[in-house]
């Protein structure tokens, strides 16, 4: 009897440290982008985009933060919420900016995301890229 109490605790606790977290990203031409790496908070690959920019990765409880990077883009690190399971992203082309301080090279950019992407992510709804329904994650980024 104590055995069978034992083993469901330990399934139960072992269940309850994963979660699924499904999406979709898209890039500053709003079209889906394929073969974006999503990496965890220690830089293990755990998922990647498919030809549609759709992704479903299996996360363990603890973490809190995941990175989407792909050659040419910029790589977005996001926050995730404890009830949120879909995620919508908008990733934007690597940025170089010659002959100016990297200080002022990261200001710039700062600048620029912080204009740019509240109208793309406006856009993507109004076109009903994004379902607004599903919105549900934090970006410190801009």
């Amino acid at each position: 009897m104590n055995f069978k109490i034992l083993f469901l605790l330990v399934s139960f606790t072992l269940h309850s440290q994963t979660r699924v977290i499904s999406g979709k990203v898209i890039g500053q031409e709003l079209i889906e982008l394929p073969a974006i790496k999503i990496f965890d908070e220690s830089n293990e690959l755990i998922g990647e985009t498919d030809f549609n920019g759709n992704f479903k990765i299996e996360i363990k409880t603890p973490i809190k933060k995941i990175l989407f990077s792909g050659i040419g883009y910029q790589t977005e690190t996001l926050e995730i919420i404890d009830n949120c399971d879909y995620i919508q992203i908008i990733v934007l082309y690597d940025w170089i900016i010659d002959f100016v301080s990297l200080k002022k090279a990261e200001r710039i950019i700062k600048r620029d995301r912080k204009k740019l992407l509240p109208k793309l992510y406006a856009e993507a709804f109004r076109k009903e890229i994004f379902d607004i329904s599903k919105d549900c994650w934090v970006n410190k980024n801009y």
